[in-house]
């Protein structure tokens, strides 16, 4: 929802003029921290404009140490490279502004070893580098003048740490807005520290950008008037600093950019020991106040009418909006409230509820939006096959939509996919007409519910099936050779046999009908049709034996293995067969591969591979051949984890 009341937005016509030169240095300070035994780590902070598209940061500079007294160059630290660059966050401390697009500051810092011996004298740390931005409004011919970063070691120091600014300025400051800029320092030493605004130094030129570092006195960069040093940018009231806490207040009224040099000073016991210098260029921006509460309506998304008594709310407020309270309007409930982002509440009955969403609660610029929610049972819709059959051969399933908590007068769309397509694949109503796939397979069916209040829908997968019903073929058989077998199927109304191998029916379409193989062993099949017209499938084994075969009657042949190590059922013993004769054992899987063999069987088999592996649990069938004949085939299954 976009909405425009309760909004500041207030834009002067004035725009920031950067120069092709303004990828400059923006600032910068410089400090340490003692490590013991007179050994220093300086460390230089460096700010640079990243919005003009000029060079990055020195690779590697120079820093000078001094004598503080006699200027006498003390040490030279040299080859000292920066680590990581990162951005300076554009605007902090007021959520209600977004600052304008195109500025970019970034920093980084160098960190050199130095050991200073304790000195009677002090020592001044120095690093100079030109040059600044042309575009600074409080200061002379600002392109012409560098930078000079310093700081002091105190005489007779005893290993003692300067301060260390503890946030990053911001880069923009808002005009005519009230300014709460947090410049503090933490001193690990604990001494007692004074802020305050000071001058700015001057080092290197535009000729010689990369100076050697000189000794001190550094030149003071003068301002242009009215503005000071103490005094740095216009404003109404006055821009000004805390010197206990560091806070910056006031209020900037002019567009520009301003340098500002912001002092921290440590004192120990009242002593003045060293002073941290900011030196930071300050851009004065018109801002936008655009802080928008907002949240997904019912208008905007259906779907939540669908939701049920549980909605799940979703904030779209503007992105200054940091901090969120809802109240859901349940007037039965003092738990009705949130803070969350997007927070999910449970309503206790349907009903309509006003729902009010809070953007920055307890700030001025705090923005609120209330919102009417209209609350029913959750719905749960379903589609149903009211008649017909998923067989393949019968189908014409009609459809209907069904579910609870449905809303009033709904209309309904239906959707019947597939590839290849059914006979009818796009449907308007609540009961479709017949449905017919030309093919058997998984198709999908979507049912889309419309209604004044609620949108929803549910996909579902049917199958058509071609063999889904529970028939029986009967036992598998043994006979003798020159025998008649007779089937026994049941399961349906109509039958139809076939098999793997040429063999003579009495009547293949009866289910009791005579058969005779032509092979000594043949796969038999029936397909059965119900009364309904739907189908199954199923099969059995005929095996054909020599007519003086021994006890041919399959059900007093051993036809299961346990080989559990019981000492029952764990081997395969059929002396019905081999009594007296000298045989040869094959074993087969259920997709013909052989499994083991045994050219002369004697009972030992146990349900090994040729391996010597157990073979896993399931039906095989075994050959036996006398010489080059085969006299014997048979399943046997093997079941080791049976109950």
């Amino acid at each position: 929802m976009v909405r425009a009341q309760n909004v500041l937005l207030w834009i002067c016509f004035f725009t920031l003029s950067f120069t092709s030169k303004a990828a400059h240095l923006v600032g910068g300070e410089i400090s340490y921290e003692c490590t013991g035994g007179g050994n220093y780590e300086v460390t230089l902070r460096i700010y640079r404009d990243c919005a003009g598209g000029g060079a990055g940061f020195d690779g590697s500079i120079t820093i000078m140490v001094f004598d503080a007294i006699t200027n006498a160059t003390v040490k030279s630290i040299s080859g000292v490279t920066h680590g990581n660059v990162q951005n300076v966050p554009l605007n902090l401390g007021d959520p209600c502004l977004t600052v304008p697009a195109g500025l970019c500051i970034e920093y980084t810092e160098y960190v050199a070893s130095v050991n200073l011996p304790s000195s009677p004298n002090g020592y001044v740390i120095t690093y100079q580098r030109c040059c600044r931005n042309s575009s600074i409004s409080n200061i002379p011919t600002p392109g012409n003048w560098g930078n000079t970063y310093t700081i002091n070691v105190p005489p007779n120091d005893p290993c003692a740490n300067a301060p260390s600014f503890a946030n990053t300025p911001p880069v923009v400051i808002c005009l005519n807005e009230p300014l709460s800029i947090d410049a503090s320092a933490t001193d690990i030493d604990g001494d007692s520290l004074y802020y305050e605004f000071c001058e700015i130094l001057h080092g290197g030129a535009p000729n010689n950008p990369a100076p050697t570092p000189g000794p001190p006195p550094y030149q003071k960069i003068p301002f242009n008037a009215p503005q000071t040093f103490d005094n740095p940018i216009p404003s109404s009231p006055q821009i000004t600093i805390d010197p206990n806490t560091g806070l910056i207040t006031g209020e900037a009224n002019l567009l520009g950019q301003y340098v500002v040099g912001i002092c921290v000073s440590s004192y120990k016991n009242g002593t003045f020991e060293t002073t941290v210098r900011r030196d930071f260029q300050f851009n004065v921006s018109s801002c936008v106040r655009n802080v928008v509460s907002d949240m997904v309506t019912q208008a905007e998304d259906s779907s939540l009418y669908c939701a049920g008594r549980t909605i799940t709310f979703t904030n779209q407020s503007s992105a200054n909006a940091t901090t969120l309270f809802w109240d859901f309007g349940d007037t039965t409930s003092v738990n009705d409230t949130s803070w969350s982002m997007s927070p999910t509440y449970t309503f206790p009955r349907p009903g309509i509820y006003n729902v009010t969403l809070i953007a920055n609660p307890g700030t001025s610029c705090s923005d609120t939006v209330v919102e009417v929610f209209e609350v029913y049972e959750d719905p749960e819709l379903e589609w149903g096959i009211l008649s017909g059959s998923v067989c393949f051969k019968v189908q014409e399933i009609y459809f209907g939509a069904i579910g609870i908590n449905i809303p009033r007068n709904p209309t309904f769309e239906w959707y019947f996919g597939g590839n290849p397509a059914p006979n009818i694949t796009y449907f308007q109503g609540a009961f479709p007409p017949a449905i017919t796939w030309p093919l058997p397979g998984k198709y999908p069916v979507t049912v889309v519910m419309k209604s004044s209040t609620c949108v929803d829908s549910i996909v579902d997968t049917i199958e058509i099936v071609r063999f889904n019903q529970v028939v029986d073929a009967g036992p598998d058989q043994i006979i003798y050779e020159g025998e008649n077998a007779t089937m026994d199927a049941s399961g349906g109304v109509r039958y139809r046999w076939y098999a793997d191998h040429p063999v003579y029916f009495s009547d293949y379409t009866d289910p009791n009908t005579l058969t005779r193989p032509v092979e000594d062993t043949t796969k038999y099949y029936v397909e059965v049709t119900t009364a309904d017209g739907c189908e199954g499938i199923d099969s059995l084994l005929i095996i054909k034996v020599p007519p003086n075969w021994p006890n041919p009657d399959y059900s007093d042949l051993q036809n299961v293995i346990t080989p559990n190590g019981d000492g029952l059922n764990d081997y395969l013993v059929i002396e019905e067969i081999t009594r007296g004769r000298s045989v040869k054992f094959i074993l087969i899987n259920r997709w013909g591969t052989e499994v083991y063999h045994e050219d002369q069987y004697d009972g030992q088999w146990h349900g090994q591979s040729d391996g010597g592996d157990p073979l896993p649990d399931g039906t095989y069938y075994y050959i036996i051949q006398e010489g080059v004949n085969v006299i014997f085939k048979a399943p046997v299954t093997i079941i080791r984890n049976g109950d």
